[in-house]
C-alpha cells in the first residue's frame, strides 16, 4: 500500500498477550518477531475497552523510535483517557478522525527529514541488504557470464529484502538475458 506517497508493506499480526494456548502463543511469538524486524510498528489499542496492566506493559516495552501507539474508536466514549503518559494517537475508523494525522506520523517516522531528492537508509537491515547487493554486483563485473548471472540474482534477492518484491529477481534476470546477450 502507499501511505503519504511511501510504499509500505503492512502486516496485521495476532494480538500480543499472555496465553496458555500453544497455537495462540506461537502467533504472539511471531507477532513480536515481526515487530522487532519492522521499520515501523503500530501498536493499536481499543480506547473503548478498559486498559489493563498487560497493555500498558506492552506499550512501554516497544521501542518508541520504531513504534506508534494508536488508540482506536475515538468516536466512542473512552474507557481510559491517559495511559501512563504514553503518547497515543487517537483515531476512529468510523468517522475518520485522526487518520490524516496517523498517515502524517507514519510518513514522518519513515522519512524523517530526508529531502525528496535524497535517499536515507535508516534501517540496519536495509543497509546490510544494500552492502550485500553491492558485493554481489562488484563480483559479477569480472566474473564469467554464467557466474555473473548467479551474482546478479543474489544481488536482486538482497534488494528484494528491502522492497518486499521477492519475485523481482526472476523478472529482472529474464530481462537481462533477453536484452543484453548474457551467456549467449
Amino acid at each position: 500500500m502507499s501511505v503519504a506517497g511511501i510504499p509500505v508493506t503492512a502486516i496485521d499480526t495476532a494480538g500480543i498477550r499472555d496465553t496458555a494456548d500453544a497455537i495462540e502463543a506461537s502467533g504472539v511469538h511471531r507477532a513480536r518477531e515481526l515487530a522487532s524486524q519492522a521499520d515501523l510498528a503500530l501498536c493499536l489499542l481499543d480506547s473503548h475497552a478498559p486498559l489493563g496492566g498487560e497493555e500498558l506493559e506492552l506499550a512501554r516495552s516497544l521501542d518508541p523510535d520504531r513504534t506508534l501507539l494508536v488508540a482506536s474508536k475515538s468516536d466512542l466514549t473512552p474507557a481510559w483517557a491517559e495511559a501512563g503518559n504514553l503518547p497515543f494517537l487517537r483515531v476512529s475508523a468510523f468517522t475518520g478522525e485522526g487518520l490524516a494525522e496517523l498517515k502524517d506520523c507514519v510518513r514522518q517516522r519513515l522519512t524523517g527529514d530526508a529531502g525528496s531528492s535524497e535517499l536515507w537508509i535508516t534501517s540496519d537491515r536495509h543497509a546490510q541488504a544494500l552492502r550485500l547487493a553491492r558485493a554481489h554486483i562488484e563480483r559479477a563485473i569480472d566474473a564469467p557470464d554464467d557466474l555473473a548471472a548467479l551474482d546478479l540474482e543474489e544481488a536482486l534477492r538482497a534488494l528484494a529484502e528491502i522492497t518486499g518484491r521477492a519475485g523481482i529477481a526472476e523478472e529482472a534476470l529474464e530481462h537481462i538475458f533477453a536484452n543484453f546477450c548474457v551467456g549467449k
